[in-house]
């Protein structure tokens, strides 16, 4: 009878105990299992910012991805117009009238593209093909003033251009003008003309080779020697910014090359008479230094 009576004690000891302790460990676990506003809001944003940066992540792929697109369209458009200069010199041996009208035509559609990629904004692209629409006809004027205005507006600044059988030689100081001639930075043109140029410091003189003609400079000094032959210039070489400038018309001619002055664009022209025909010379462009421009 003690025995039941000590047990049933014991049993209920032990149910106010649990009683006790279960309440306040239900209590954690409501709080550890119920709903935290807190926690979910900082998930949300996690991966917000996650699925925003995938969006940007995919939006940058997307446009690289177009950017290459259009440079191969672009490449593919410029071979297709150089295989038909191709077809064009074949044509010119059959026919020489056939040849100028087929030429004049694909410089036509050469300068109408460029002006579509003009006006969607791809200057550099407009500028390259106004470039291979130049080369179809080198001495045509209004060609480079096109292609001048297009050089200064993909740069954002105007200046004076030379270019050289249609290409823009990089020069490491610009040209400049002095005693009304162009004075030009004689490494950059006479590689571009595929010429050799060595330099003297100790006799302060410029040699120019090419196809069998030797010019020599000195600077400060307005004689020059071409196969040893004295020549007179309008103006001497000369140092500026630490590079050699050379009077531009002087040499170009004596290196056998077409000198011509676009006013409009500022444009210096220098064709390589090798790169091109008589019958590629207008009327215009043989008009060398007319209105007074000089170069």
């Amino acid at each position: 009878m003690k025995k039941a009576i000590v047990l049933r004690s014991l049993g209920i000891g032990l149910l106010g105990f649990s009683l006790v302790f279960a309440q306040p460990l239900a209590a954690d676990a409501n709080r550890g299992g119920g709903d935290n506003p807190g926690q979910e809001k900082k998930n949300t944003s996690t991966e917000q910012r996650v699925n925003e940066q995938s969006e940007r992540s995919v939006k940058n792929e997307q446009q690289k991805e177009d950017k290459e697109i259009a440079k191969e369209e672009q490449r593919e458009i410029r071979d297709t117009y150089r295989q038909e200069k191709e077809q064009l010199n074949e044509l010119k041996r059959e026919s020489k009238e056939a040849y100028q009208a087929a030429k004049q035509q694909l410089k036509a559609e050469i300068q109408q593209h460029a002006s579509t990629l003009e006006l969607e904004g791809d200057l550099e692209g407009a500028f390259e093909l106004e470039s291979e629409a130049v080369k179809i006809d080198l001495k045509d004027r209004a060609s480079y003033k096109r292609l001048g205005e297009l050089y200064d507006k993909k740069n954002g600044n105007k200046g004076m251009k030379v270019f050289v059988n249609g290409t823009h030689p990089v020069f490491d100081v610009p040209p400049v003008i002095k005693s009304g001639r162009t004075l030009i930075p004689i490494r950059a043109v006479s590689e571009a003309l595929n010429a050799e140029v060595d330099w003297n410091a100790e006799e302060q003189k410029v040699t120019i080779k090419r196809d069998g003609v030797t010019i020599e400079l000195f600077l400060g000094e307005n004689i020059a020697y071409i196969d040893g032959k004295e020549m007179i210039l309008d103006v001497p070489a000369g140092l500026h910014n630490s590079r050699t400038v050379v009077p531009l018309r002087f040499i170009s001619e004596a290196l056998n090359s077409f000198v011509d002055w676009e006013p409009e664009s500022g444009s210096v022209i220098i064709v390589d008479e090798v790169e091109i025909d008589e019958e590629d010379t207008t009327e215009d462009s043989n008009n060398d230094g007319e209105n007074g421009d000089e170069v």
